[in-house]
């Protein structure tokens, strides 16, 4: 598939299944595949907070203008970018270069 295919196939989704299970294999490996995905300097300067527990998700939901999909769902990542992530100095930096602080 090109990007083309892709860009033309991409959907939203916003109608969720509450009762499908998600697999702890399946989210590993989405978050394995989100891991490979390039990032400036290949830093991946981000962070995921998985919610599968409903008050968790109706915490969140109220912060994101009462969408029902955020608890609907049966997992919910929060994603947790790190904007100064690539400044020198920085321990993603430092993690990823092996350089010290």
């Amino acid at each position: 598939m090109n990007y083309k295919e892709i860009t033309e196939k991409r959907r939203a989704i916003n109608l969720f299944d509450p009762n499908r299970n998600v697999t702890n294999e399946l989210l590993s490996e989405m978050i394995d595949l989100a891991a490979r995905v390039p990032s400036s300097f290949n830093l991946q300067p981000w962070n995921l907070m998985v919610l599968r527990d409903t008050a968790a998700k109706e915490k969140l939901k109220a912060l994101a203008w009462d969408q029902p999909k955020v608890v609907e769902a049966p997992v919910t990542f929060i994603v947790l970018a790190d904007k100064n992530g690539w400044q020198e100095g920085h321990p993603t930096v430092e993690k990823k270069t092996g350089r010290k602080c």
